[in-house]
């Protein structure tokens, strides 16, 4: 999507299905940190499933490189959503 900088998709724990998509996205557009207007804008471009259940912005955190470690950053979405 136009402004987006960066984004990140982790698997985050959901009873129904296992695990949903989070995303943690760098952007300059602050109106795509609210996951129900991201929703509105991918749902023509991916899949439902795919459609993450909720949307992060990208973190501050230093000393992980942030597009390979998705386990750190699984687990920081955890700690965020205090699940």
């Amino acid at each position: 999507l136009p402004r987006v900088q960066q984004a990140v998709v982790v698997p985050v724990p959901n009873r129904e299905y296992g695990h949903r998509p989070l995303a943690f996205i760098q952007t300059s557009d602050q109106s795509l940190l609210d996951t129900a207007h991201l929703r509105a804008r991918l749902e023509n471009l991916l899949p439902r499933f795919m459609l993450p259940d909720a949307v992060l912005p990208w973190p501050d955190e230093t000393g992980l490189d942030l597009k390979e470690d998705r386990r750190a950053l699984a687990a920081l979405a955890e700690r965020r959503l205090g699940s």
